[in-house]
């Protein structure tokens, strides 16, 4: 059995895949996925004593989701609420990336003293707004290298 993981799927040599007998593909990490891992980070960054404050209020994702169906949103957390709209933004993100973010979004902060879990959601909103910024900009500079010149 050989297993075998590609961020550049695209390029892997056909004649090799033809050969595999089971090809399955697994994409990046869904919302309820992304949700879950971005949470995972939460909880660990609080048992480390690196966040201040209880996750015990962050509700499962698919109760968050079940109320942003209801009109009457007001009874979900703040932190609930907030982790759910940076899960969506993260959508398309590894899960490898995901995990290096809350990491970042804590590094970049530059807290002074150990932020509550509302403080380092701001921090990690703006952290995945950098990382798909930097993204975006990679994904930009490799379609105009790949590009041919005009004229030339």
């Amino acid at each position: 059995m050989i297993l075998t993981t590609s961020n550049v799927s695209g390029n892997v040599d056909l004649a090799f895949v033809d050969r595999a007998d089971i090809k399955q593909y697994i994409g990046p990490p869904g919302p309820a996925a992304i949700y879950t891992i971005l949470l995972s980070c939460i909880v660990e960054l609080c048992r480390v004593r690196l966040l201040t404050g209880s996750t015990e209020d962050v509700m499962k994702y698919r109760v968050v989701a079940a109320l942003q169906k209801v009109s009457s949103y007001s009874t979900t957390t703040s932190s609930s609420s907030t982790l759910y709209h940076i899960s969506n933004k993260c959508q398309g993100l590894s899960g490898r990336t995901l995990r290096k973010l809350p990491f970042l979004a804590h590094s970049r902060a530059g807290f002074r003293t150990t932020p509550t879990i509302t403080e380092f959601l701001i921090a990690l909103d703006s952290a995945v707004d950098k990382q798909l910024l930097d993204r975006d900009h990679l994904d930009r500079n490799h379609l105009q290298k790949q590009q041919p010149l005009n004229g030339g």
